[in-house]
């Protein structure tokens, strides 16, 4: 199949499919390369070799339950614990604009592959999983950083000239959010019970989300889908929150580190999605839609 989502794949398929439709072969401009893309590359592996992808992310090694009340026969649902393989898979310091994006690249997979293992034990439609995803994809992407990088600076992607005064801003508010979450000393619990909750909240804001899909599942410009389920993702969202003040209710000043963490929050929507984008995925992956991007990997995985 050669379509926007497939065309990667073979190229002699596409050239085929090209010449079928009337291109001139003439009129190939042979100078142009391929472009470095670290998004475009992954997803490409991913499509072609799923088998190995998969052996690049691991599954969680635990899983945190979600103490929420509910009968004997619901399923339970649980919380992997940290990031899908990051024992095994260890992200360097990002020093050059190339070695940045790679690893941004990494943590929206790591991200994605997550937020299907969580939704796993879920009774979610795959709509509300999606909407999910693509609502809270900025925050997550946030709190990756600040638990496996949390010294990652994006000033040297910020393009020169005047037209970076606000993306500077944006990179200021980028490196204060991480350094908050960075200076709580986390652990992977914590971590994963606060990626809950900002997953499960975001499809319950009330702001629009960024896109909305086709039939097909894709993510296109256009207002935001609402969830067809909006009290089971309440529970949920209640279930992590309980979840983590379960895990600090043991703990010294336990209440007190509850309620700063859940002060945190808000924070990870200090740094604009667009900034995001345009800091760390727009040389890679053009003017796709990263919600798109986000969608066929989480159909993938």
């Amino acid at each position: 199949m050669v379509d926007k989502t497939h065309r990667n794949q073979c190229r002699a398929c596409r050239l085929a499919k090209c010449i079928q439709a009337g291109m001139n072969k003439d009129a190939v401009q042979h100078e142009r390369g391929p472009r470095n893309s670290t998004l475009r590359r992954q997803m490409a592996l991913y499509f072609k070799e799923p088998e190995m992808m998969a052996n690049m992310v691991p599954p969680p090694a635990g899983a945190l339950d979600l103490a929420l009340p509910k009968p004997p026969t619901e399923p339970r649902v649980s919380i992997p614990v940290s990031v899908a393989g990051l024992s095994s898979v260890p992200l360097m310091p990002a020093i050059t604009a190339e070695s940045i994006c790679e690893q941004a690249a990494r943590l929206l997979f790591l991200n994605v592959h997550w937020a299907r293992d969580l939704a796993a034990g879920t009774n979610l439609a795959m709509e509300d999983q999606l909407t999910l995803l693509e609502s809270s994809w900025r925050e997550l992407f946030l709190l990756a950083a600040a638990q496996i990088l949390p010294t990652l600076d994006p000033s040297a992607l910020l393009p020169p000239g005047p037209q970076s005064l606000g993306l500077a801003v944006e990179v200021n508010r980028f490196r204060e959010t991480l350094a908050g979450f960075h200076a709580m000393n986390l652990d992977q619990h914590e971590f994963a019970c606060i990626r809950a909750i900002v997953l499960f909240k975001a499809g319950l804001d009330s702001e629009p989300l960024p896109s909305s899909r086709s039939s097909n599942g894709s993510a296109s410009p256009g207002t935001g889908s609402r969830l067809r389920d909006a009290a089971a993702v309440a529970r949920l969202r209640d279930g992590a929150q309980l979840a983590l003040g379960q895990r600090l209710s043991g703990a010294s000043f336990g209440a007190l580190r509850f309620g700063k963490l859940l002060l945190l929050l808000p924070s990870l929507r200090s740094v604009s999605t667009h900034a995001i984008e345009e800091l760390f995925f727009r040389r890679t992956i053009g003017i796709i839609p990263i919600e798109r991007i986000i969608c066929d990997m989480y159909k993938a995985a």
